[in-house]
């Protein structure tokens, strides 16, 4: 069984074809299903701790689910990409494209049967934010290729641009 080590980023378009082959492609189906599941057990309970902390936006949008959606484009760009390498049946294909599809409105089910409140949501939120971060912090600080624990410049301006457009949107 082939194994893909989680800072190697599959989830976030990173592919390592031969580790992604046979076996190793169930190993990343069922860290993706979990890593969607995760992220979408706080979805019933946002608005809640959105209101609750004064930031109610008065749009009627769920923003947590737009970053999320937003978020599963490439990972579902991958497993479809690694089923097609893998030569999956048509059958096949959308069977675990849309298990994985369900993954995150069925955490949100799960979410909404939990009674909720302002602690498990905030632990949740903690849970998915954290993971979040620890992922993107892996991608942007772990990945050069050539160079060891070192940033480079195009990532540091990248890393301020972003801070700055975070500030200028509060």
């Amino acid at each position: 069984m082939t194994y893909l080590h989680a800072n190697e980023g599959v989830e976030h378009a990173h592919l390592h074809v031969d580790k992604s082959i046979g076996d190793g492609f169930y190993v990343i189906f069922i860290g993706l299903c979990l890593h969607a599941f995760i992220e979408g057990l706080p979805l019933a309970g946002y608005k809640i701790l959105d209101i609750h902390a004064g930031h109610d936006h008065g749009d009627g949008h769920n923003h947590l689910l737009i970053g999320i959606a937003l978020h599963k484009l490439p990972a579902a760009y991958v497993l479809a990409l690694l089923m097609r390498l893998n030569s999956f049946s048509t059958f096949k294909y959308w069977f675990y494209l849309c298990l994985f599809t369900l993954m995150t409105p069925a955490a949100a089910w799960v979410g909404s049967m939990v009674q909720y409140n302002m602690d498990w949501t905030r632990y949740l939120m903690a849970l998915v934010v954290g993971s979040l971060l620890h992922v993107a912090t892996t991608i942007l600080f772990e990945t050069e290729q050539d160079v060891h624990h070192k940033v480079s410049w195009k990532k540091l301006l990248a890393l301020a641009l972003g801070i700055t457009a975070a500030l200028l949107t509060l």
